[in-house]
């Protein structure tokens, strides 16, 4: 079938690059009509110890931009797509909220404000660009290490009424979720917009089990 859509993948890590591997797979064998892509990931270098469980980043990646890999990885995959980049989603690109009713969250409380970062690397979207991508997107998918920018890629989508893709990974468990008209705050609580922890895949030189591959492969396939 033709194909037409923005889709914006959050995260292009392990898991992210698993989704995104999976995706390009399939549309390849597609005619495709006017796809766009948004890629953010905040990483400004490709490491050799990524390569195990980052499945579209080779030898050849290691010191670049994740986005800059992902998005000449994507070009060569998919040419007639249009692809875009962004270092990372930050809570400006939520702004300007709606008042809140006055028994739901008050989303100025669990989002303060953030500086507004603009070119902090070559050929990447400014915050402004980035907004206007966002308000023209068809689906959100969140590829995170962490809760907080969950919350705020789960607020963004629910802003644009478009569904959010939450996927997780750790040790051999995985979580899949989508969020049309529930959110990740309805699941797991408010508080889960201020939990910043990164759940990370190497620690001291090593690589722990929350590394697994077959784990980031299985539910990015999803």
């Amino acid at each position: 079938p033709d194909l037409h859509g923005h889709l914006s993948v959050v995260g292009a890590g392990g898991l992210g690059t698993w989704c995104l591997h999976t995706l390009v797979e399939g549309m390849k064998h597609a005619k495709n009509g006017d796809v766009r892509f948004l890629v953010f990931d905040k990483d400004l270098e490709i490491e050799e110890h990524n390569l195990n469980r980052q499945v579209i980043y080779g030898p050849e990646d290691v010191g670049l931009t994740k986005i800059g890999a992902t998005r000449r990885w994507l070009e060569q995959r998919l040419p007639n797509a249009r692809i875009e980049t962004a270092y990372e989603l930050i809570d400006a690109m939520a702004h300007p909220f709606e008042e809140a009713s006055e028994t739901g969250i008050d989303l100025d409380d669990l989002f303060a404000e953030a500086p507004v970062l603009n070119d902090i690397v070559d050929g990447t979207l400014t915050v402004e660009d980035t907004i206007a991508q966002l308000e023209s997107t068809d689906l959100v998918i969140g590829c995170l290490d962490a809760m907080r920018p969950r919350v705020l890629a789960n607020c963004i989508a629910a802003k644009q009424k478009v569904p959010y893709i939450n996927g997780g990974v750790a040790n051999f468990s995985g979580e899949y979720s989508q969020f049309t008209t529930a959110s990740l705050v309805d699941k797991y609580g408010p508080r889960i917009a201020q939990q910043t922890t990164v759940m990370s895949c190497q620690e001291d030189g090593a690589v722990p089990l929350s590394s697994m591959v077959l784990t980031n492969a299985f539910v990015g396939a999803f």
